[in-house]
């Protein structure tokens, strides 16, 4: 069943663009949106029992024709009827609330143009007159504020806009709102893996990245850009496949050293450092397994040398691993590194100054103490030190999508 349409036009002091406006659209319905003193205009526009009346209550206040016209589009049912907003006539104010409205909801706009005008050619169309349309392309405005939530990993807030946009379009019929529509389903996809991503459920991230490849096909998204994501979530898919779970991993290593970088840029600091000490941590971890078969959290007795003593609970602390890992493999670059780096990461005794132990004393440990930005940025450096060592390919995917994206 084909719509109706509905014409919301701005009524001023001349007629004769809003008469063509109303004959190009043949509406159904025409809502003359009037001032006091315009309101007697719309007869000679040509007013039909169907037709409603809307008068401002301020013609000359944007922010309260803004608010009104925005009421009465939304009272509109998008699902029965097609609607055309016309901004030619009316005040200055009473144009710009219209067309504001207008691209609020995600409608389309016209305006009366033509060849001859008074006033120098500076004033209203006295000859000639041509109703151009516009596609609504509100949505390019929220693609910038989306990528403003995406490279602040604002996930909630990409969430409920990219589900805004889908609601807004879906009722609005027309080919650009279908390709709208489809763009920003493969938005919410892809921000549905990258929050499964950035907080380590690799199970989740390795099901949902399918389907983001899967929205990012569609015909109607095409173009340069839009390949370079095709091509960029290819890897992206190597890259989560590779990680293996509840294992200790190049792989795993390199991701949680990105993952602590987003938390530093977010102004998370102790969240940061948590994490750093994490990767040091799993770095050694990988490190005993695959050259001795050693796991930290039930050792192998057998495999330990004599004389190095190993707690009661089989458990091997940090400090101690690094120990163990340098004594059986003292040539390592790994070792050597550490050997470089042990002050600087562990402190001098009874100093508490090392940043590992400034870790210890935060909040998210076991003290009260709050993380400054310059203790992480100082932990960052020192953990790439051991980041770069690390047999596994370091490209940020995470950031390379969220900068591909054609915003």
């Amino acid at each position: 069943m084909q719509k109706k349409k509905i014409l919301v036009m701005s009524v001023g002091g001349s007629v004769e663009p809003c008469k063509a406006v109303k004959r190009e659209c043949n509406p159904d319905i025409t809502y003359f949106v009037v001032s006091q003193g315009s309101a007697c205009k719309t007869a000679e526009i040509g007013h039909v029992s169907t037709d409603k009346i809307y008068p401002l209550t301020d013609y000359t206040n944007t922010v309260t024709c803004a608010d009104e016209c925005y009421k009465l589009l939304s009272s509109i049912d998008l699902k029965t009827y097609d609607v055309m907003v016309d901004i030619t006539g009316g005040t200055k104010a009473m144009s710009a609330g219209l067309g504001y409205a207008a691209l609020q909801l995600g409608l389309p706009t016209s305006y009366v143009d033509g060849a001859v005008r008074d006033k120098d050619g500076l004033g209203v169309v006295v000859g000639g007159s041509t109703v151009r349309t516009f596609p609504n392309i509100w949505h390019h405005r929220e693609q910038r504020q989306m990528a403003r939530y995406f490279k602040t990993y604002d996930w909630n807030a990409a969430n409920d806009l990219a589900k805004s946009v889908i609601a807004s379009v879906e009722n609005t019929e027309g080919s650009q709102n279908v390709v709208i529509k489809k763009e920003f389903e493969a938005y919410l996809a892809l921000i549905d893996f990258l929050r499964a991503w950035d907080l380590f459920d690799y199970v989740g991230a390795k099901k949902k990245i399918v389907e983001v490849i899967s929205c990012w096909n569609p015909i109607q998204l095409v173009g340069d850009e839009y390949q370079k994501i095709r091509l960029l979530l290819g890897a992206v898919q190597k890259r989560v496949e590779s990680i293996k779970n509840q294992l200790p991993t190049p792989e795993i290593c390199v991701d949680l050293y990105l993952n602590a970088r987003r938390r530093y840029e977010e102004g998370l600091y102790d969240d940061a450092l948590a994490r750093l000490y994490r990767f040091i941590e799993l770095v050694v971890q990988y490190l005993l397994d695959s050259h001795f078969e050693i796991k930290t959290g039930e050792v192998d007795l057998s495999k330990i040398p004599d004389g190095f003593m190993v707690p009661d609970d089989r458990k091997l602390p940090l400090r101690k691993s690094w120990d163990l890992f340098c004594l059986k493999a003292p040539d390592s670059p790994f070792s050597k590194m550490f050997a470089g780096n042990e002050k600087l990461l562990f402190g001098e005794k009874n100093k508490g100054n090392g940043i590992l132990q400034k870790r210890n004393h935060s909040m998210l440990a076991h003290g009260y103490e709050p993380i400054s930005h310059d203790v992480v940025d100082q932990a960052l450096e020192q953990m790439k030190r051991f980041f770069d060592l690390l047999d596994a390919d370091k490209q940020d995917l995470f950031a390379g999508i969220v900068n591909a994206l054609p915003w």
